[in-house]
């Protein structure tokens, strides 16, 4: 064998012992990467469960915090509430007060009217009583009067009939004089007779119309004069414009501030004409 071939041969031996030596190395390397593995997985799965249990710790805390938040929260707020109430019911018991207050000085001051008016009352009581004794008095002596009244009443109602006879009887008497008035062709009126009975008095006034074939066909004569100055139906008044004498007139219709007359004679003076003079004496 040459010296190649040995040195190959030691060479191949010396390749097969390294091979060995690495073969071991490396499954002693590969024995304790598992144990390192198992291990780790271990421990990373105690460090999981670790996480897990803190994890859930931290839920329950954060759970238990929030609970307690809302908690004081709700607490909070029912405070905030009870305090809001407080202030609003301190308020009106405030404004009670102030009324209460109110109301105590009006009561003084009324307790002090009603005093001030008791003692009034008490002075007029007083007053009355005097006051009572004279309407007493007074009383009696009105009923004393009354009684008095009383029997001039009586006597006056029996005055009074026999006077409403006595008128009943004048009555019957008036109307049986009236009926024989009317008969004989007179007016009944006293004031229509008045003109026929008495004079007219000394007047003057003026013509205010005057109307063409009135009653009985004769022209009428409206004057501004009537009964406010004596007057009366039956009256006879002359009319003139200037210094003509134009023609009489006697009274048919008299009131109070005028009068109707009827043209009972007439002149070639002219005619009668509204403004025309009127006078009872020429």
């Amino acid at each position: 064998m040459s010296t190649v071939g040995k040195v190959l041969v030691v060479a191949q031996v010396a390749f097969s012992i390294l091979l060995m030596a690495f073969a071991a190395g490396v499954s002693s390397y590969q024995t304790n990467w598992k144990e390192r593995e198992k291990t780790a997985k271990a421990e990373l799965k105690k460090t999981q469960d670790k996480l897990t249990d803190a994890q859930q710790q931290i839920q329950k805390t954060l759970s238990a915090q929030a609970a307690s938040e809302k908690t004081f929260k709700d607490a909070a707020d029912r405070a905030r509430g009870e305090a809001d109430a407080a202030k609003g019911r301190n308020q009106e018991l405030q404004a009670r007060l102030t009324q209460s207050r109110t109301e105590l000085e009006n009561m003084r001051a009324e307790a002090e009217i009603a005093g001030q008016e008791a003692r009034a009352r008490r002075d007029e009581a007083v007053s009355m009583r005097e006051v009572n004794a004279q309407l007493h008095q007074s009383r009696d002596e009105l009923i004393t009067q009354s009684r008095q009244q009383q029997d001039r009443i009586v006597n006056l109602e029996l005055a009074s009939r026999t006077m409403e006879d006595k008128h009943n009887q004048l009555l019957n008497k008036f109307a049986i004089l009236e009926k024989f008035i009317r008969i004989k062709g007179f007016d009944s009126d006293p004031t229509q007779l008045a003109g026929s009975a008495e004079p007219a008095p000394v007047m003057e006034t003026v013509v205010l119309s005057t109307k063409k074939g009135g009653r009985n066909g004769s022209d009428l004569v409206e004057i501004g004069a009537g009964s406010d100055v004596g007057l009366a139906k039956g009256h006879k008044l002359y009319v003139y414009r200037g210094a003509k004498y134009l023609g009489q007139i006697r009274l048919d219709m008299v009131d109070y501030r005028t009068a109707v007359g009827v043209l009972i004679s007439s002149t070639k003076n002219g005619d009668i004409r509204r403004g025309d003079n009127v006078t009872t004496k020429l």
